[in-house]
């Protein structure tokens, strides 16, 4: 099952989901996300992001989960 990495933002007052394209680029386009064979793959990508702003978790759909909470 490939993993994604995945934030949920406010957006114009929204909650949206965004999904890590690569590059530090992010995309609301569920097609466009980067996936990843192994969760370790995909860790390391998110580990870029600083742990204490990023809460990493896998959900029902094997995505990795970051939530923003700055």
């Amino acid at each position: 099952m490939p993993f994604i990495i995945e934030k949920k933002k406010k957006i114009q007052g929204q909650e949206k989901s965004l999904y890590y394209r690569g590059d530090f680029t992010w995309t609301s386009v569920f097609d466009q996300r980067r996936l990843y064979e192994t969760r370790e793959e995909a860790e390391k990508d998110n580990n870029v992001f600083h742990r204490d702003v990023l809460d990493i978790h896998t959900d029902g759909r094997g995505a990795i989960v970051s939530e923003d909470f700055g």
